[in-house]
């Protein structure tokens, strides 16, 4: 089998350009793709992907079957039926006792004598901070120990490296007692010998400039037994500017000049947040295309809130990929309080609890309970009789 590059052209969407590499422009076959496992940048892309396959299928009447995109690193991750590979929070928490345990008279480069306390809050900190360490060499085939000692000639601080070496084996033998696997090595070994799902018979990497190492080193493998696409956004005269998996080469890009046609049109100058947001989406009112293929780059994270405020101001509802923390989300807000309300049951928690928008929401429409009376009897009730918890309200009423 073997590795071939097919390039797409940019002068379409990048979703249109894959959908038609997939399944063409006319009437597809039912099992067009059959064997297929999609490798694609982000779950984003993945489900924008998936939605533009279906649209297409269903105006010529034809149902495809099901195709679930996946990421390069999926390649590597350890099976759901593998239970013995630790957890995140295991990880840290083995981390954490070794950092408890150790005796740092040993590690005087790495932990200078008289460097503060060490106690718990510290040990975790660290934890975190040597397993995100581990995770990010992790992505690149690495471990601690083999840049230890593999690159010790060109290491600034050799010693401190060899001392977070022996820390790495101090942790992975915690690991192995505790009857775990840690997930970095899992996925070392895992690249080795990925794992597909049941039934593939070609893979396609789609338009993914920037995969991790380890995953690439798994498809390397892969590409002996299964036919590999390499999918990539650009002309095909620009061939010589990305490597064999469609990342684009440093040096040819580094003094390359980007022709840009109409730079009097596609070249507009802006100089505050406020200003480049409202150019942005009037340049965008004029295009052909409509809110889903669209991209907007925001090299400067400041100026993200100004063009979300302009795009809700104009009706179009943005999505980044950077995503929101879990903890932003309503659902998880909710959450939190009752399981708040359920362990501790204080009248701080009753309270927060009850003035949740979604409680007052079914609280108003399926009992009809007036918010605002509800919140301000809550409040003269507390100045009242001051309760504690639960059972001083219930004592009460």
């Amino acid at each position: 089998m073997t590795v071939s590059r097919h390039f797409l052209g940019w002068d379409e969407p990048v979703v249109t350009k894959v959908r038609r590499f997939l399944v063409g422009d006319d009437t597809p076959a039912p099992d067009a793709l059959a064997g297929l496992l999609l490798l694609v940048p982000t779950q984003q892309s993945g489900r924008r992907l998936r939605q533009s396959l279906a649209l297409h299928a269903a105006g010529h009447g034809v149902q495809l079957g099901h195709l679930r995109p996946r990421l390069p690193i999926d390649l590597v991750r350890p099976l759901a039926s593998d239970v013995h590979v630790a957890s995140p929070m295991e990880c840290l928490a083995l981390w954490t006792r070794v950092l408890l345990d150790v005796d740092y008279s040993q590690l005087l480069s790495l932990f200078p004598t008289g460097d503060g306390d060490r106690g718990f809050s510290w040990a975790l900190a660290t934890a975190r901070l040597l397993q995100n360490l581990r995770n990010q060499l992790a992505a690149g085939g690495l471990t601690i120990r083999k840049v230890a000692t593999d690159f010790s000639e060109v290491l600034e601080e050799p010693q401190r490296w060899g001392e977070l070496a022996w820390l790495e084996e101090s942790y992975l033998r915690r690991v192995e007692q505790a009857g775990r696997i840690d997930p970095g090595e899992s996925r070392i070994r895992q690249a080795a010998a990925p794992h597909v799902p049941e039934g593939t018979t070609r893979i396609v990497l789609a338009c993914t400039p920037d995969p991790d190492s380890i995953a690439l080193a798994a498809l390397a493998r892969l590409s002996s037994d299964y036919e590999v696409q390499v999918l990539i956004h650009a002309p095909d005269e620009m061939s010589h500017r990305f490597d064999e998996w469609g990342r684009p080469t440093i040096a040819e890009w580094r003094d390359a000049i980007v022709e840009i046609p109409d730079t009097r049109r596609n070249l507009r100058l802006s100089g505050v947040p406020s200003e480049q947001s409202k150019l942005a989406m009037s340049i965008l009112a004029e295009d052909m295309f409509g809110p889903l293929d669209i991209g907007i780059g925001m090299p400067d994270s400041e100026v993200v809130p100004f063009m979300a405020a302009e795009m809700a101001r104009v009706g179009v509802e943005p999505f980044s990929p950077e995503g929101k923390p879990l903890s932003a989300h309503p659902l998880f807000v909710l959450l939190e309080r009752y399981g708040s309300l359920v362990d501790n049951r204080s009248y701080a928690s009753v309270a927060a609890f009850l003035r949740h928008p979604d409680v007052l929401h079914h609280l108003y429409h399926d009992l009809g309970l007036s918010s605002r009376r509800l919140l301000t009897e809550l409040d003269e009730f507390q100045n009242m009789h001051l309760p504690a918890d639960l059972q001083d309200i219930l004592g009460r009423l």
